[in-house]
């Protein structure tokens, strides 16, 4: 892997599905900060749903949540696309392949 000093490594497998896989202390910092990003928007809606459980506010909540998650999914995905190297999982296997051939 040519770029070890990213902090990622995505691994496209088909059209729209990926793996995303934290590399090096770096790569794991960044990925428990936007974890923690994520578990203060879960911690909201939990202390909102117990207050507004049964009154109308309690759609707008389920809205904000929803609409925060969407944000947050986004921007994290963007985030790490651009530092991460991406890998085509097919193209890598096939490269994997042809070494261990070679090796035989």
């Amino acid at each position: 892997m040519p770029n070890r000093n990213k902090p990622f490594v995505v691994y496209k497998r088909a059209s729209g599905w990926f793996t995303i896989v934290p590399r090096g202390v770096k790569g794991w910092l960044q990925m428990i900060v936007w974890l923690a990003l994520l578990a203060g928007l879960c911690a909201w809606f939990a202390d909102h749903y117990v207050e507004y459980r049964m009154r109308p506010e309690l759609g707008t909540g389920v809205w904000l949540f929803v609409s925060g998650l969407i944000a947050w999914s986004l921007c994290f995905i963007w985030f790490v696309f651009a530092r991460a190297e991406v890998l085509d999982r097919d193209v890598w296997l096939r490269d994997q392949a042809r070494k261990n051939r070679h090796r035989q």
